[in-house]
């Protein structure tokens, strides 16, 4: 889960697991608060990336990724 609040920018919320995209929440403003995010199921990683990066790159769930460490 992901509680906004403390920020100061719109974010989108991408959730992840197994090398895809399980979940994408867009646009989530700080004023959301004390509204909690969740995933559509488990998610193993979380990314907050700058408001409207999933647009922009054409993210969608159930897209593949890949990471390393």
């Amino acid at each position: 889960s992901v509680i906004c609040g403390r920020g100061f920018i719109r974010v989108d919320i991408v959730w992840a697991d197994g090398g895809k995209i399980i979940s994408i929440e867009k646009s989530v403003s700080p004023t959301s608060y004390p509204k909690v995010f969740y995933p559509t199921t488990s998610a193993r990683f979380i990314l907050e990336l700058s408001a409207g990066f999933c647009d922009t790159h054409d993210l969608k769930v159930g897209d593949s990724f890949s990471q390393s460490l």
